[in-house]
Parts: structure tokens; sequence; C-alpha cells
């Protein structure tokens, strides 16, 4: 029996070429979650039928029920990932596909679908840009990279493109945590203190911020107050 990613899988593959992958959609969602303003599903369900959010080029559905049942499954999955960015939660996971029999590791799709995403506002990104020198700044830079790698229109070397590419797999997942922390540590109406944000680390373990310090030298400072990410 298939798990609810499968299934939603074979439904986004079984949708005419207008239609996100599974993978591209998990981009998407990622790019959503951590964007500072937040995105109501009314604004982004559209444009995973259709590239230009367009309810015209939107699958026929047979009926009321199969459109809401496709839609709930992509709503559980992008709940999915935003439960999984909360304080507390173990380290936010992104599932690549993999090609050929050394199963090389497909980032690419899910770049494009976060491309999608910085599309939907714009100007709201602009808020990680405020402090050209913060980590979250250079975070989504690096991000907005390796979407135009995914989209080739990249203007680096070859040799450049392959060092981003190779790091992508694990970079991602880091860069989408570290956005999420900011953006909730900057949340204008409750930003969180680094203990909700950081529950359960031990002093001793890598900081969950990326930094690759431990997190007692990065964030475990005992000062309770709203976090600022490296």
């Amino acid at each position: 029996m298939k798990n609810n990613y499968e299934l939603l899988e074979s439904l986004l593959l079984d949708m005419p070429d207008e239609t996100m992958t599974i993978e591209e959609f998990d981009g998407f969602a990622a790019g959503i979650v951590v964007c500072p303003e937040f995105i109501p599903p009314s604004k982004w369900l559209p444009f995973v039928w259709s590239k230009n959010g367009n309810f015209e080029e939107a699958p026929e559905w047979a009926n009321a029920d199969e459109a809401y049942l496709a839609n709930s499954m992509l709503m559980d999955r992008y709940n999915m990932i935003a439960g999984s960015l909360l304080p507390g939660m173990s380290n936010f996971e992104v599932t690549f596909s993999v090609f050929g029999a050394h199963e090389e590791i497909i980032w690419e799709l899910w770049a494009i679908g976060f491309g999608r995403a910085l599309l939907l506002s714009p100007e709201a990104w602009l808020q990680y840009t405020k402090v050209s020198t913060s980590e979250a700044a250079l975070t989504l830079a690096k991000l907005i990279v390796l979407v135009d790698i995914a989209q080739n229109r990249s203007n680096l070397s070859k040799s450049e493109i392959k060092a981003f590419s190779d790091e992508a797999p694990s970079f991602i997942p880091n860069a989408i945590q570290k956005l999420s922390y900011w953006r909730l540590a900057h949340n204008p109406v409750f930003p969180i203190t680094r203990s909700a944000a950081f529950q359960g680390i031990g002093r001793n373990a890598p900081c969950p911020c990326g930094s690759g310090k431990k997190y007692k030298k990065c964030h475990g400072s005992p000062i309770e107050k709203p976090f600022e990410p490296n």
C-alpha cells in the first residue's frame, strides 16, 4: 500500500505537464513557509496546477470531491513541511529524487519549486536582505544561486556550478532551517525566544542554526531574549 507521499507523487505525475512534480511542490511549499510574509493557500494553490496560476489551465476534475481530495493532499503535505520547521522539532529534511545506477541526487526540481515561491511575493523577501552581511541574507542569496543553476540561467563557470551542485543536497535543508529560525525570530507579533527555538538541544550538540559551532558557544546563551540567527 502506498504511503501519503507516494499517493501525492502519483497524483501529480498523472496530471498535465503544467502541474508541479512532488519535488517541485516540496521546494515551493518550503519557500512559502519561510517567506517573511504569510501567503494564503488561496494565492499559492493555483500555481501548483498551472505555471501561471491560471484556474483555466488547472486539471479538469471529474467532480468536486476529486478536486477537494487533491487539494487536501497538497495541504497535508504543506502542513507537514511547516510543522517540521516549528521550534523543538528535529532537523528539517528534504526528499530528493535520485537517478541512475549511481543514485545521483536530483536537487534541481526542488530548487525550481523554491524559485517559484520567490515570485509569489518578491518584496517580502527583501526583509532578509535588510542587513546585507547577515547569515540569513547570505543563505537566501546562495539559494537563489541554486535556483538560477536549476533553471539553466546561471552565469557561473562550469567548475563553480559543479561546486554548488555538489553541496546543494546538504546545504538546502540547513538553509531552509536557518531561514525559518530567522523568520520566527523576527515575527512582528510574537518573536520566539532562544529556548523556544532550540528546545531540547544539548549544550555540547551542534547548533541547529548550521554555524558548525557547539550550541553552548552559539545560540546557547543563558540570556532569555529573541535570538538572532547567525
